[in-house]
């Protein structure tokens, strides 16, 4: 069980404030940024390559580290600079097509719909947009129409839409 006190406690930011946006920008307990700062104090004095090559055993227990914490192999963990670039990594390596669907929502981020659109026109793939029901959520019964026809290969709905300007 994780002691929420204590992870609040090794949390600069958390000392002050109550942070919600979590999904793309947490903040980071003392040792991440300790460690970032290290690194980084090390990248300025010896270079880029020089740090990598010298602290390359650090990084590579990164993967074992993150293996262990949800039981997979460590050649089984990607690593990406942020949350959209992982999902770039993965959108982009699917084989899409002619006769092929993307069912996405009205709520989607616009990187997300701006790659689905690039694909169509790549691919001839199909991007279907589900609407809202009255409540402003995903109409289920439309979703489920959408789900029986032949074709889907990406559903991508966002579970919290960002936040209007």
């Amino acid at each position: 069980m994780i002691d929420i006190d204590r992870v609040r406690d090794d949390t600069p930011g958390c000392r002050d404030l109550v942070h919600l946006n979590n999904a793309g920008c947490a903040l980071p307990p003392a040792a991440v940024l300790d460690t970032m700062v290290d690194y980084l104090r090390a990248e300025a004095t010896h270079g880029g390559y020089e740090t990598q090559r010298e602290r390359a055993g650090q990084l590579a227990a990164v993967y074992d580290s993150l293996a262990v914490l949800i039981g997979a192999g460590s050649s089984e963990i990607a690593l990406a600079d942020n949350a959209t670039r992982a999902w770039d990594m993965v959108f982009y390596g699917l084989r899409l097509g002619p006769g092929d669907r993307i069912l996405t929502c009205r709520s989607e981020y616009g990187s997300n719909a701006i790659a689905y659109l690039q694909q169509a026109a790549r691919t001839g793939v199909e991007v279907r947009v589900v609407g809202d029901d009255a409540s402003g959520q995903i109409d289920l019964q439309q979703l489920e129409k959408e789900l029986a026809e032949p074709g889907v290969r990406l559903v991508s709905m966002t579970h919290i839409p960002p936040r209007a300007a």
